[in-house]
C-alpha cells in the first residue's frame, strides 16, 4: 500500500490542473479514491490522465467515468507499441468520439528505451498526430533521448499540444514553444 501525505497548502488560484498524470496504474489500487478525494480538497480541479495501450487506456476511461473531474488522453506509448500487431487507430478515433477524450497521448520518440523499432516509433507517432489532428485534439509528447527525430516530425506536422518527458536542450525547447 503506498503512503502519501499532501503538504498543508490551498492553491492560491484554487485551479490545479495535472496535465498528465497515470493514476491508472495498479499501485494506486489501494489508496486511489483518497488520493482523488485529497487531491480535490487541495485544489485539484482537473486531472489528465494518459492511458498507454487498450489495457490501461480502459482503465483511464474508467477513471474518468468515475471521477468527474479527471479526463483521459489516449494513445499508445513509444514503449508500448507492440511488436506484432497493428494499432487500429479506427477503434482509438471511436473511442474518441465517445469518451471524455481531451488529447491524443502519451505519444512519441524514446530512445532511450527501444532503439529496436525507431522507424515504427516515428510512423505511431506521425499516426497519432494525424489522429489528434482529426479530432481537433491536442497531443502530449514524450521525447526521450530522440530530440532531432522528434523536431523534424514536430517542425513537418505542427500539431497542437505539451510535451512531456523533455530531455533536450534549452534550445530545442524554445524552438518547441514556437512551434
Amino acid at each position: 500500500k503506498i503512503m502519501f501525505e499532501l503538504p498543508d497548502f490551498r492553491a492560491p488560484t484554487d485551479s490545479i490542473i495535472d496535465t498528465h498524470a497515470h493514476f491508472n496504474d495498479p499501485k494506486f489500487n489501494d489508496c486511489r479514491d483518497e488520493l482523488f478525494k485529497a487531491m480535490r480538497e487541495y485544489g485539484v480541479k482537473k486531472i489528465i490522465n494518459c492511458g498507454t495501450n487498450y489495457e490501461n487506456i480502459e482503465k483511464s476511461l474508467e477513471l474518468g467515468r468515475k471521477y468527474d473531474f479527471c479526463h483521459t488522453a489516449i494513445a499508445f506509448h513509444p514503449c508500448d507499441i507492440p511488436d506484432n500487431e497493428e494499432i487500429d487507430y479506427k477503434r482509438l478515433e471511436e473511442i474518441i468520439r465517445r469518451e471524455n477524450v481531451v488529447a491524443v497521448g502519451e505519444t512519441g520518440l524514446d530512445y532511450y528505451w527501444r532503439q529496436d523499432n525507431k522507424e515504427r516509433q516515428k510512423s505511431e507517432f506521425i499516426n497519432h498526430i494525424k489522429l489528434a489532428q482529426k479530432c481537433d485534439l491536442p497531443i502530449v509528447v514524450h521525447d526521450r533521448d530522440a530530440h532531432a527525430d522528434t523536431m523534424e516530425i514536430l517542425k513537418e506536422y505542427k500539431p497542437k499540444g505539451s510535451v512531456h518527458c523533455f530531455s533536450g536542450s534549452v534550445e530545442m525547447a524554445r524552438e518547441i514553444v514556437k512551434l
